[in-house]
């Protein structure tokens, strides 16, 4: 049964790329589900020893607090430990860079972009 907070299907997938990993999410997200898609990336980081990776949220729909949003950029600082560099796209409307500056507040190289060529570019570069 689904969780009553609940608002659809929220789906993380993976791709593999030459240089970079990919995780794509879509669907309705809380700090629960992004932090999940988080954990799965750290994972492939710690088992592959990945350390380039794009986290593609266009297509998610998240409705979190400023607080939130910080909390995220910390867990994102704390499990993604191994990795070099992480890039974010998101929609313009959830552009806030919160959860960016509290992930690079705690150490993590990680920048926040509106598109997938601009993250990728800075992901590569």
């Amino acid at each position: 049964m689904p969780n009553a907070s609940s608002r659809g299907m929220f789906a993380a997938s993976v791709e593999y790329g030459p240089s970079f990993v990919l995780i794509a999410c879509s669907g309705p997200a809380t700090a629960a589900e992004i932090c999940g898609a988080l954990a799965f990336g750290a994972e492939i980081a710690r088992r592959d020893g990945r350390t380039l990776f794009l986290f593609d949220l266009l297509a998610v729909d998240f409705e979190g607090t400023a607080q939130e949003r910080q909390e995220m950029g910390r867990y994102a600082a704390a499990v993604m430990g191994t990795v070099r560099r992480l890039s974010v796209a998101v929609s313009p409307a959830n552009l806030t860079h919160e959860a960016e500056h509290a992930a690079r507040e705690a150490g993590l190289d990680i920048c926040s972009f509106t598109s997938l060529p601009e993250a990728i570019e800075w992901l590569t570069a």
